[in-house]
């Protein structure tokens, strides 16, 4: 069977946060790699299951069409026909089912338009506002994906979602309602990069000012290995305590971006880089260092989660290669029940 899911049934999101300290600092912007919220590429084979129904059709087929490559077999199916398959072992022990469950509102909404009306009498004209109502057609569109291993129907995930249309009549807002929901489903499906922008604190000294200037064109070893040593140095030890925690935080940026570092040891560099901001909340203990130690961990997470996600990808692709009699592997902690 299918390694587990290897991402659990709560989604941490990455912060993206930006502090202004004193008169302002310089900003450092860097790009993370972001899991999948929906990692159906970790399976060689993935059957989409869908109703009968044209919008449900395109859908699967949609997901099916990007999914689809080298190493991924992707296809949809009818819902009605995923118990036969499983029955007859069609579905392989490295598949996964994914079933695609929609369903469409449409109502209408009253709305209120406040116009300028001009009312002539006796003694002159003069104009007010005018209150009309109207009925504004909506189309609302759910989608309820659910997840789960081929050969045993064992449930991994579950994901809703809605978009709503209104106002376009409603064939037209369905459609459009549907290319929006495909638009999000596929988007689930991908690991994303995303850019993090940091404002940094004043340089309290020229030497860190130098060091950001490094981190700001892209020089992240350079910067940091400047900041390390500047950290150790009796010239930032004996600054005030708020100055200090400033070299601080900022050594704890140049640490948690570096990538060299990220990609050697996952483990050894968010702990310094927690280490280093721990530093700085013990000497100036302010909200802006804890909102930065709340962001350090998602990113933590983050990373450990797309971690997890390529060694379940490795071993679901390695399971068609070995015997059929290897047994069930058992699933590594955090597989956790939906």
């Amino acid at each position: 069977m299918s390694r587990a899911w290897a991402f659990g049934t709560r989604t941490v999101v990455l912060a993206t946060f930006a502090f202004v300290f004193g008169c302002g600092g310089p900003t450092l912007e860097a790009r993370v790699t972001t899991p999948a919220t929906v990692p159906l590429r970790a399976f060689p084979e993935i059957w989409i299951a869908t109703a009968d129904e044209l919008d449900a059709i395109a859908l699967g087929e949609r997901l099916a069409t990007h999914l689809r490559g080298d190493r991924v077999a992707a296809q949809r199916v009818r819902v009605a026909d995923l118990e036969p398959m499983r029955s007859s072992g069609r579905l392989r022990r490295a598949s996964v089912v994914v079933i695609l469950e929609a369903r469409v509102r449409e109502s209408t909404v009253l709305r209120y338009d406040n116009r300028p009306e001009t009312i002539c009498g006796p003694s002159g004209c003069f104009t007010r506002q005018r209150r009309d109502a109207y009925d504004v057609p909506i189309v609302e569109v759910r989608l309820r994906v659910s997840v789960h291993e081929g050969p045993t129907g064992r449930a991994l995930q579950r994901v809703s979602f809605g978009v709503e249309e209104e106002g376009r009549g409603y064939d037209r807002m369905r459609e459009r309602a549907f290319e929006r929901l495909g638009a999000r489903l596929v988007g689930l499906v991908d690991t994303r990069e995303e850019l993090v922008r940091t404002r940094l604190p004043r340089p309290p000294l020229p030497e860190v000012e130098v060091a950001i200037d490094e981190l700001r064109a892209g020089r992240w070893r350079e910067g940091r290995a400047r900041l390390e040593r500047l950290a150790r140095s009796a010239e930032v030890t004996a600054l005030p305590p708020d100055e200090r925690a400033r070299v601080y935080f900022t050594l704890s940026i140049a640490r948690r971006f570096d990538p060299i570092s990220l990609e050697r040891d996952t483990e050894r560099h968010f702990r310094a880089a927690e280490s280093a901001l721990r530093a700085a909340i013990r000497d100036d203990p302010q909200l802006r260092y804890q909102q930065a130690l709340d962001a350090l961990i998602a990113h933590r997470r983050q990373v450990e989660l797309l971690e997890a996600q390529r060694e379940a990808a490795e071993h679901n692709f390695g399971l068609d290669a070995e015997p059929a009699d290897v047994g069930v592997p058992a699933p590594p902690p955090g597989y956790g029940t939906p």
